[in-house]
């Protein structure tokens, strides 16, 4: 398991593996102000990355694929496929990138990643943005009213029975 970190001041953006693992921080300082001038070296597996002002590459090996990410910043989170299709996601929210044998998790903040792999079919790639919290709050009202209607006609069914039996029980006594 591999780590490449570089630290610097504003945006963050990391790639995990599920085999090999290379995690890449980057941050950025306003553009509007201050010293942006970054030229930091690191490495990945022996190999030698640099980032520069407002961009950073990192290539990693997943499962002998080569996956090539570019990290730029930009007031919107975007994930484009290899097909130009864009998908904006929340900040700081998880984009899942899927293979066949292998599953990527990218890490967004207020950067722009790009994925793309070179002479390689992604037919059966799958690109998802993060499901937002309200379905997850959606489902939760939905199991609560089921559970809500089961228990009522639980209820209506108990009372119904006693109520036979009781009149019944009268019917018996007279």
């Amino acid at each position: 398991m591999t780590n490449a970190i570089v630290d610097t001041n504003r945006s963050q953006c990391g790639i995990k593996t599920s085999k090999k693992e290379a995690i890449l921080t980057v941050s950025w300082k306003s553009p509007f102000g201050g010293n942006n001038s970054l030229a930091q070296k690191f490495s990945v597996d022996g190999n030698y990355y640099y980032l520069s002002d407002y961009s950073v590459s990192l290539v990693i090996n997943v499962n002998k694929d080569i996956l090539n990410a570019s990290a730029t910043v930009e007031d919107k989170d975007t994930f484009r496929t290899p097909f130009g299709k864009s998908l904006i996601c929340d900040r700081g929210t998880n984009i899942t990138y899927k293979r066949t044998d292998s599953q990527i998790t990218l890490r967004l903040y207020d950067v722009k990643l790009q994925a793309f792999d070179a002479g390689k079919d992604f037919s059966d790639d799958q690109y998802e943005c993060p499901k937002k919290n309200s379905q997850v709050y959606l489902i939760v009202v939905i199991l609560f009213g089921v559970t809500v209607l089961v228990a009522l006609m639980l209820a209506i069914f108990v009372y119904r029975r006693n109520t036979e039996h009781t009149r019944e029980g009268y019917g018996s006594m007279q």
